[in-house]
């Protein structure tokens, strides 16, 4: 089944972006940030989290500072009609982090952390015990450049491209700063956070 697809407007993408780097700020921290009304920025949290735009607040973890310094890429081929039981199967392991289906040669791919190869090992041989699984491939990060996704950054990129398009088919009618988001979300956090020390 398709997740439904919901449409948010600019000052859902501000709220969004403001707890994307900070989740620990409350309705009236955001609503000062964005010049809007502390009622306001509760009902639009409420129905954030109401469509499951907002699954959960939490925290963004250093594993390898706590020993968890293997990232294992595993690519998995899996019977036909055991996809979705063989994925919920590995997926129930505390150490997975990633299940996606893909195209390719592989059915699979699933992301995990561990603190040694003989974890990591063990729990590829538990896969491979399945009957369900005909083969894996395993890969392990060497080096980890970037593992997250800047919500902030990749909304004013999309809208950068939509922009350019755009731009393509009449250059005389509008300004990028018009498409644009005009906020700065760091400098006022900054600035919120400086005023509270």
């Amino acid at each position: 089944m398709e997740t439904p697809t919901y449409h948010i407007d600019e000052i859902d993408e501000k709220i969004l972006s403001i707890l994307d780097q900070d989740s620990r700020l409350g309705y009236t921290q955001i609503a000062k940030i964005l010049k809007k009304s502390h009622t306001t920025i509760k009902k639009r949290l409420d129905e954030l989290e109401r469509l499951k735009i907002i699954k959960k607040y939490t925290i963004d973890i250093d594993f390898e500072k706590i020993g968890y310094e293997i990232v294992a890429i595993i690519e998995v081929s899996i019977a036909k009609g055991k996809l979705l039981e063989v994925q919920q199967l590995i997926a129930s392991h505390p150490n997975v982090f990633g299940v996606y289906d893909v195209t390719g040669d592989y059915d699979s791919i699933i992301l995990m952390r561990f603190k040694s190869r003989k974890e990591l090992s063990k729990i590829i041989k538990k896969i491979l015990k399945s009957p369900d699984v005909i083969r894996t491939n395993t890969h392990i990060a060497l080096t980890v450049i970037k593992d997250n996704v800047d919500f902030d950054k990749m909304i004013k990129s999309q809208k950068w491209q939509e922009w350019s398009e755009w731009k393509e088919v009449d250059n005389n009618k509008m300004d990028p700063g018009e498409i644009l988001t005009d906020i700065r979300v760091e400098s006022q956090l900054f600035k919120s956070k400086k005023k509270k020390n």
